[in-house]
């Protein structure tokens, strides 16, 4: 990130204009960390990632201030994605950059968006393409808090193995490239 020119808050302190760029994100557990799971959770999370769930998302944080309480962070959630049902401990606003996810009966798709407030427990699936979007936090840090029974855990662990060849052929959008070093 860089600081730029200073100015006086109208409601407090000086602040910088700061400047973050898309190949400098950072990994997301530096934002992100894991509440404590139970043995389900974590055999569950393990299972999907020795599978290769990792190559089906790129995310990264872009922002973070601890100072502001605030962060943005990118993602990319390829097609076919089992994205577990799980909450965080801070409000988060999602917006929808391309491709389409389906949350419930509604489907979000570029310019669309959703307020999901801390605690509240949700999951979507990935559309079409996948889905591209950012999400600002209220919070520089945050926790992710599983909650996926192990039935659907076997489920998402086999469409981690179905999806795995087609994600890692799967072209990325403008910004992950950059954050991939691809542009």
């Amino acid at each position: 990130m860089t600081e730029a020119t200073q100015v006086e808050g109208a409601a407090g302190p000086a602040r910088k204009i700061t400047i973050y760029r898309a190949e400098e994100g950072k990994h997301l557990l530096e934002a992100m960390q894991f509440a404590p799971m139970n043995d389900i959770q974590a055999r569950g999370l393990q299972n999907v990632v020795e599978a290769g769930y990792e190559g089906g998302n790129v995310v990264k944080v872009l922002f973070s201030s601890e100072e502001l309480g605030l962060s943005l962070t990118y993602a990319w959630f390829k097609q076919g994605f089992p994205l577990p049902r799980h909450s965080h401990s801070a409000d988060c606003l999602y917006y929808v950059i391309s491709g389409a996810l389906q949350y419930g009966s509604e489907v979000l798709r570029a310019g669309d968006g959703m307020f999901v407030p801390a605690g509240a427990v949700y999951t979507f699936e990935t559309l079409e393409d996948g889905v591209e979007f950012v999400e600002f936090r209220k919070a520089a840090r945050y926790d992710i808090n599983y909650q996926t029974s192990e039935k659907v855990w076997e489920r998402q662990l086999q469409q981690t193995k179905d999806n795995v060849e087609a994600w890692r052929v799967a072209e990325a959008p403008p910004a992950a490239r950059r954050m991939l070093g691809l542009a």
